[in-house]
């Protein structure tokens, strides 16, 4: 016969409540001692709940266990349910969790704990719909609770509902968090200046040293957007400061030096400080080098198993990377078997045609750099290509881990990366001799230019210039308003003042009031009457942006950071472009694919030689017109738009450089 155990209800309570102030104070092992000697006196439902709490948060498996205890006790205990499914959820069973928040909710209606936990793995789940209901009944609930609104408006968010999800935002009240989201979203509305406002009472707050980085990188891209180079750069260079190892605002700081004039030894330092700083090279590579017998001989006979090339990118769907990466994908076709790797959960029919060239799409937007690296070595891979460099959705950290025998880097960037990686592509105009010493990498040239252009195919016709008919010429850009900085507008002044013309700008900025008013103050300083400036801001669809052309006889490419699928639009749609010079990489691809076009002497090296090329050009009726009618044929049959060209050349760079 067995001998049942006696009970002791005292010792049993007193252990407990030892447990529950160690519990308090965050000893938890302590904690669970206490807890495991009370059930070994008395099986209080209780105890079983606050030792799965413990083992929980210390990340036990057997907080399940001492859950489960508790509803073998009490299964009707609504605390039980949801603490086992918050177990559940941190071990990744999350359908078992699914079912333990609903069993919950089915025994209390009200349990507003149990209904933000259910709505938070939704969330996780990309079940965003249901996330919103439950949300939503409890914004109705708890109107002032910061955690629920912020929550809430994540999720209409992620819906596509942006207005109710600001004021959901602006109903969680003066909290970090809140404001925050509150900038972010503004900035993606075009609302700027409401953004910059919000930003200013954000960093008013008592931060901590993340939190005021990160509003200091929000307010320095406003800045940036707006126009504000030399400002952008001091604030992001402050929200590094506030959180020096964070790799993302470091890249940021470098992508926004980008817009002033090149000071080509400190960016190359900055760079590299970068590498130094965030992407040791891993000392023990995913993979070893590439053997002597390469896929593709210099005689250009094949071997008889295709390269496999992967592409690294946060900008797979409708982007100015997607403008150059198609053609090259559409060459690669039958040559090459190719790896996209989408570092973004957003997808369009542009990612869709991206998808249809490659024999694997990876959305990785959710693997950290190690899980990333393997992923990308397991696909056995001869060359890895990074698209992006320090622009936004980077995975350079992945890449210095070596996950595949060659790295190179390619279009989205116009630098160096900093790290050691194997190559850069370009060209010998974009990145003439002497460059070398400006790049960790090594610098493949690709004759006939590292760009292909691909239009779009519902391009409208070009009409004919409009000084013909108007008499008054204008001149235009459809660039970014970040790159139109107080140099590029003094240096248009010019222009206008030289020509007696107009000037037509088109961003979708220029929908924020005071984005627009700002521009055209910048040229009544100049002595440019606002009435010679027209302004325009957001178009529904790619036509209507191209037929927009139609309105330019010369398109002017900012500096020092020049346009690339501004450029290739204009000329596509028969409009010549005027282009300044510099040093660096981001100043010249506009020589670059002018040149491909016979337009190389548009491209200049001097403000003075940008003024007078401008005014002759201005002034020659007969040429602008005959350009209208010949440059897409000639850009047609160029090197720009050889997707056969491209392709092989490519994969000569890649496999044999």
């Amino acid at each position: 016969m067995t001998r049942q155990k006696k009970l002791d209800p005292e010792a049993a309570s007193a252990h407990a409540r030892k447990g529950q102030a160690a519990l308090s104070a965050g000893h938890l092992h302590e904690a669970v001692a206490s807890f495991r000697r009370s059930l070994r006196a008395a099986p209080l439902v209780d105890v079983h709940i606050l030792l799965g709490r413990a083992l929980r948060e210390l990340g036990h498996e057997g907080s399940t266990d001492a859950f489960g205890a508790a509803l073998v006790i009490a299964p009707t205990r609504v605390d039980a349910h949801n603490g086992l499914g918050l177990s559940l959820v941190r071990e990744g069973r999350t359908a078992e969790a699914l079912e333990s928040f609903h069993r919950a909710l089915e025994l209390d209606v009200e349990s507003n704990s149990t209904r933000f936990n259910l709505a938070t793995l939704l969330a996780s789940l990309g079940r965003h719909d249901e996330a919103a209901v439950h949300l939503g009944i409890l914004a109705e609930r708890s109107p002032a609770d910061a955690d629920v609104q912020n929550a809430y408006g994540a999720e209409l968010e992620q819906l596509g509902r942006t207005d109710e999800a600001l004021v959901a935002y602006r109903a969680a009240g003066p909290t970090a968090a809140a404001l925050f989201n509150q900038a972010r979203l503004l900035v993606q509305r075009g609302s700027l200046a409401a953004a910059e406002r919000v930003v200013g009472v954000l960093v008013d707050l008592p931060l901590t040293p993340r939190d005021r980085a990160d509003a200091l990188d929000l307010r320095a891209g406003i800045w940036s957007v707006e126009g504000r180079a030399l400002e952008a750069i001091e604030e992001h260079r402050r929200a590094l400061e506030a959180d020096p190892l964070r790799p993302e605002l470091h890249s940021n700081l470098l992508l926004a030096m980008q817009y002033e004039p090149p000071a080509r030894d400190a960016h190359f330092e900055a760079h590299r400080e970068w590498a130094a700083r965030h992407a040791p090279v891993s000392a023990l590579p995913f993979s070893e080098p590439l053997p002597p017998a390469s896929p593709l001989s210099e005689s250009g006979r094949t071997l008889p198993r295709l390269p496999r090339l992967g592409f690294v990118s946060a900008d797979l769907r409708y982007h100015s990377v997607a403008y150059f990466l198609e053609p090259l994908l559409r060459g690669l076709a039958g040559r090459a078997e190719v790896v996209l790797y989408s570092n973004s959960r957003i997808t369009d029919s542009t990612t869709a045609r991206l998808r249809s060239y490659s024999s694997e799409f990876r959305v990785v937007a959710d693997l950290d750099d190690s899980a990333l690296a393997a992923t990308i070595a397991s696909d056995a891979l001869d060359v890895v290509i990074d698209l992006a460099g320090h622009t936004g959705g980077n995975r350079l950290r992945a890449l210095a881990l070596r996950p595949a025998p060659r790295i190179a880097t390619y279009l989205g960037y116009p630098d160096t990366t900093g790290l050691p990686f194997d190559l850069r592509i370009t060209d010998a105009l974009a990145d003439p001799p002497g460059s070398e010493r400006y790049h960790t990498e090594v610098l493949a040239r690709l004759d006939g230019g590292f760009l292909c252009y691909r239009p779009d195919a519902d391009a409208p016709d070009p009409m004919p210039p409009p000084c013909l008919a108007k008499g008054t010429l204008t001149f235009g850009s459809f660039n970014t308003t970040s790159k139109l900085t107080p140099r590029t507008l003094a240096l248009w002044a010019r222009v206008l003042e030289a020509t007696g013309a107009r000037l037509f700008l088109k961003a979708p900025s220029f929908e924020n009031p005071a984005t627009a008013a700002r521009t055209i103050d910048a040229f009544e300083r100049h002595g440019i009457e606002r009435t010679r400036v027209e302004l325009c801001g957001f178009v529904a669809s790619t036509r209507e942006h191209l037929e927009r052309y139609g309105a330019l006889d010369i398109a002017l490419d900012p500096t020092p950071y020049v346009g690339a699928t501004t450029t290739c639009e204009a000329l596509w749609m028969g409009v010549p472009v005027v282009s300044l010079v510099r040093e660096n990489h981001a100043s010249r691809v506009g020589l670059s694919v002018l040149t491909r076009v016979g337009l190389a002497d548009l491209a200049v090296g001097s403000e003075e030689a940008y003024v007078r090329v401008a005014a002759t050009l201005a002034s020659d009726r007969e040429r602008l017109a005959t350009l209208r009618h010949e440059l897409r044929p000639r850009m047609a049959a160029s090197p720009l738009c050889d997707e056969t060209r491209i392709a092989e050349q490519f994969l000569r760079a890649v496999l044999l450089t």
